[in-house]
């Protein structure tokens, strides 16, 4: 998948790249307004500070991903005003359909999607959450049978906390991620 690619390229916390490439789905915008966007819509799981900000659109410029342009106003300072490119846009829809694979990610990372499919009505939502289901089962059934042929007791308990942790995130997402897109 292409995003991995870019995944693997981008400096720390790739996952904040493709969410402010999700404020723009709608349009463009300037920083603020998509510091706004975050806030009002994504404050419970993500916070970008200013500083950060711009930091991230220069890269996400100089990758292609967006481009920025002035915007002359008379009475106040220029604005730059970001806009998703093409390329921008279809990293943005394979990040979205992708499955979160780091668990320590999945809370930030796949609440974003989540909130992204719903707030622009993107269709796939539901594949999603089956991607992501079978996933988190596969590694389940992994430590598991590490667990089971783990000899020393911590190293057991560690695994069997991991098992228990994808079975608490498969039955989330049965038992309240999937039925919200069905309500939907």
């Amino acid at each position: 998948m292409e995003y991995i690619i870019y995944f693997k390229k981008m400096k720390p916390k790739p996952s904040v790249n493709f969410v402010l490439l999700g404020t723009l789905l709608s349009g463009p915008k300037h920083g603020y307004e998509m510091i706004q966007f975050i806030d009002s819509h994504l404050e419970n799981v993500w916070h970008i500070s200013n500083s950060q900000l711009y930091v991230l659109l220069k890269r996400l410029e100089n990758d292609r991903l967006v481009t920025a342009r002035m915007e002359h106003q008379e009475s106040r300072p220029s604005k730059r005003v970001f806009d998703l490119t093409d390329t921008g846009k279809k990293l943005l829809l394979n990040w979205l359909h992708s499955p979160v694979l780091h668990v320590r990610e999945f809370r930030m990372e796949f609440i974003a999607k989540l909130f992204f499919f719903h707030y622009f009505s993107i269709n796939g939502s539901k594949g999603l959450i089956d991607r992501q289901i079978h996933y988190f089962e596969q590694i389940r059934e992994k430590v598991r049978f590490h667990t089971l042929s783990e000899k020393r007791p911590f190293d057991r308990l560690v695994f069997e906390f991991k098992a228990d942790h994808m079975t608490h995130l498969v039955d989330w997402l049965s038992n309240s991620a999937k039925p919200f897109f069905n309500r939907i």
